[in-house]
């Protein structure tokens, strides 16, 4: 839940904490049962021994850094600079209630309409 693989809302509460769709867990479901590889990046992350360090899936090199910008370049493309926040959450998978957050705590940049007082 904390890494939203599942679309919820964190109640708060310590108990009955996160309040999450049907239709979200069955998508998540078909997911990891129909695409190989869904999820493999938690694998080995999870370990009692205290000298257990997980592998990288991917060694971070500059040309993997330079493959991964054109990538994106080119997935892209067609998109403008600022994108409204209904095209992004879709773009993204997310509500737009979490794309705020994530815009608050400054893990994306997020702007406003000076001329709308927003």
């Amino acid at each position: 839940m904390d890494h939203d693989y599942i679309p919820h809302e964190n109640t708060g509460q310590a108990t009955h904490k996160y309040r999450v769709r049907v239709e979200d867990t069955e998508a998540f479901k078909h997911k990891m049962e129909t695409q190989i590889g869904f999820l493999s990046e938690l694998t080995g992350l999870f370990s009692n021994r205290k000298d257990h360090r997980p592998k990288p899936l991917l060694e971070v090199t500059d040309e993997n850094r330079k493959a991964l910008h054109t990538w994106l370049e080119k997935e892209w493309a067609d998109l403008p600079d600022a994108i409204p926040v209904i095209e992004t959450t879709k773009l993204l998978g997310m509500r737009p209630a979490r794309l705020y957050e994530l815009i608050k705590d400054g893990v994306l940049h997020g702007g406003y309409n000076e001329l709308a007082g927003l």
